[in-house]
């Protein structure tokens, strides 16, 4: 089985339990597939471990020329969209899912995108 994910995740401040973690959670989840906004902190973490660990990670940076000021909304709302896509060819019987490293007003907005779109919400504790 494959799964999508969005990871989220404020200032995260990365550590070997974080780590060990987060690869737990993919395991645990059946997560083979992950997006994240390409923000220091969490996101930056995710794709460093993940990488390494064989993941497929996609970085989705934000477009602050083209958006202006929406630029981190748009950047969510269209990965968000892209991961339930995705997630509807490969897995269509489970919804994907958010991965939360808790922190930040955007990590926040990030969560209620992916809960009106039904995506399963997992914190990394």
């Amino acid at each position: 089985m494959s799964r999508v994910a969005i990871i989220c995740g404020g200032n995260y401040l990365p550590s070997d339990t974080g780590r060990e973690a987060l690869i737990a959670t993919m395991k645990l989840h059946d997560i083979t597939h992950v997006m994240h906004g390409a923000h220091e902190g969490a996101d930056m973490f995710a794709h460093k471990v993940l990488k390494a660990a064989g993941l497929w990670v996609l970085a989705v940076p934000t477009l602050p020329r083209v958006h202006g000021t929406t630029a981190v909304l748009k950047q969510q709302e269209e990965m968000a969209k892209m991961a339930d896509l995705l997630h509807d060819a490969w897995e269509p019987r489970r919804p994907p899912v958010c991965v939360v490293f808790d922190g930040g007003k955007a990590c926040d907005r990030m969560v209620e995108i992916a809960k009106r779109l039904k995506f399963e919400i997992v914190r990394v504790k």
